[in-house]
Order: C-alpha cells, then sequence, then structure tokens
C-alpha cells in the first residue's frame, strides 16, 4: 500500500503478444497473488511507483448500460433481485437460466472479452497459473442502512458505503456468499466463467484511495476514472445506481453506472507459480 515500487509483475500476453505487466495488490488467504492490471509498458525509474494515462487499463466502459434500478449495481444480475446469479457466459450480455434472464454488466462483458483473447486462456501453461479467486460485488446493506431493499422505490447503501464513507473501517472479506464471484462453487456463488474481475473499492481504500482525499502518490492512481467492483448507493430520486470508482485525482468517488471509467482487471496468480525478480521497475517478478 501506498507509494510501493517493489509490486511489478510480468505474466501472459495480451492478444497482439504483448507483455502484460501487473502491480500486486495482496495475497490470498490460499497465498495466491492478487494483481491489477497496469497496461504493456514496461516500467521505468520515473514510473516505477506511479504510471499514469490510459495505458494502464483495457479501454474504457460504462459499468452499466442500464441505470435506473437498484439491481443495475451488479457485476451479474437478474432483474428484480437483490442479488441474482447464474452462471452465464461473460462475453455474452445476457442468457435464460431456468426461466430467468441473467444480465452481464457492461464492464464484465468489456472484461471478459479482453481475457478470451489472451494467454491467461488460450495458453494451458499460463492458464493453469490463474487462480479461481472470489471477486467481491457486496450488495449486502450498509450499516447505516434502515429501509429495505427495492428494486426502484427506495434509496439504498451498499455495505461499502458505510465501511468506507461512514466509518473508515474497509475489510477484506466478503460478506454475502451469493456475492463471491467465482468460477467454481467450492468458494464462491460459481457464476463465472472465467477467473478475472474488479479491484473492490475497500482494497482501494487500504492501499490509499480514500474518499473524497486526493493523493497521487500511491501505486494505484493512473490520473484515470476507473471502476472498482463495489456498489456504492441507488438514489431513488434521480433513479441512479452509483458504484464506486476511482477518481482522475486517486480518490474513491461515486460513479454513475453508465458513465464511462476505465476497466482495469483483476486476477490471482496460483501459490504454485515459481517467481523470479525482486519486483522492482528494472527487475519486475517473472513466472519461471
Amino acid at each position: 500500500r501506498g507509494a510501493v515500487d517493489n509490486n511489478w509483475v510480468k505474466f501472459g500476453k495480451d492478444s497482439s503478444g504483448n507483455d502484460i505487466y501487473w502491480r500486486i495488490i495482496r495475497i490470498n488467504s490460499d497465498g495466491s497473488i492478487r494483481m491489477i492490471y497496469t497496461g504493456t509498458t514496461a516500467p521505468t525509474e520515473s514510473t516505477k511507483v506511479v504510471m499514469t494515462g490510459e495505458g494502464t487499463q483495457i479501454g474504457t466502459s460504462a459499468f452499466n448500460s442500464s441505470y435506473d434500478k437498484a439491481e443495475y449495481v451488479g457485476y451479474q444480475y437478474i432483474e428484480g433481485q437483490q442479488q441474482g446469479y447464474v452462471e452465464c457466459n461473460g462475453t455474452s450480455a445476457s442468457c435464460t437460466v431456468n426461466g430467468n434472464t441473467v444480465y452481464n454488466s457492461t464492464i464484465k462483458q468489456a472484461i471478459d472479452k479482453w481475457y478470451v483473447g489472451t494467454t491467461l486462456e488460450t495458453d494451458a501453461t499460463t492458464k493453469s497459473l490463474v487462480a479461481d479467486q472470489i471477486f467481491c460485488n457486496d450488495r449486502s446493506a450498509s450499516s447505516t442502512q434502515t429501509e429495505a431493499w427495492t428494486s426502484c422505490d427506495t434509496d439504498y447503501e451498499h455495505g461499502a458505503y458505510g465501511r468506507l464513507i461512514s466509518n473508515k473501517k474497509p475489510i477484506l472479506t466478503c460478506p454475502t456468499a451469493s456475492d463471491k464471484f467465482t468460477v467454481n462453487t467450492s468458494n464462491g456463488n460459481g457464476a463465472l466463467t472465467y477467473p478475472v474481475g474488479l479491484i473492490t473499492a475497500d482494497e482501494v481504500a487500504m492501499a490509499g484511495g480514500v474518499s473524497n482525499k486526493v493523493n497521487s502518490s500511491y501505486y494505484l492512481y493512473t490520473n484515470q476514472y476507473y471502476w472498482s467492483g463495489s456498489p456504492n448507493y441507488f438514489y431513488s430520486t434521480y433513479s441512479n445506481a452509483i458504484e464506486f470508482r476511482v477518481d482522475s485525482s486517486g480518490f474513491l468517488d461515486a460513479g454513475h453506472v453508465y458513465s464511462t471509467g476505465g476497466a482495469r482487471p483483476v486476477i490471482s496468480l496460483s501459490s504454485k507459480a515459481k517467481l523470479s525478480g525482486s519486483g522492482t521497475y528494472d527487475d519486475v517478478y517473472t513466472v519461471s
């Protein structure tokens, strides 16, 4: 967290054959390494702590094209359900499962379409080193929320809102089982096709991205707006679903889901991977 310069990893290649660079976020409980995409440009001495620009993301996207219902903060969702999920191929906008139409958010579609073109999916050896870890899309109620969830009639503050706006107490666990997005059901909801997702607002907060406090010196700052996977709140008066995002000034911000933000995929590198290097700009970690 903070102004670190020794968490660089080179792992995988994109659809054009370019090396992919990542920054380590943290170590998961199973020993796998959670990492966020930072582009295809190798770090230099001047970018060893902070790398900025559009190249730090795979592109821009709305979090969701629909915005006037509370469920649209979902990484994946079912109309009229607070925490709907069923496995639906992420490159599809929607699919029908057991009579339910399951929608993949716009940002999920963008990330999954990028992922399937990389060696993280196409190369068997590389693919075997991507761990199936939880991506939390915490749609639980904030500790400050008093009214029950409705699709569009009630203001609704989600869990991260209470933790990061009201109380300043981020967590690294996911409160609700159905919000634990994974490929397999052994450790989560089994709703993902590919083991890739978004950073949580809590992880951003722990790294240095505090709500409404400018910070341009920590490693997650990119001088770009980009999405987290954490719901913020639903504002019923104006029918707006709001998601947490990182502001271009580095602080945690409230973003309307229909607005444009950067897509920065997050993966977990398996604890089976053997790394060489020291993680610095001139000796990045690589998989042996």
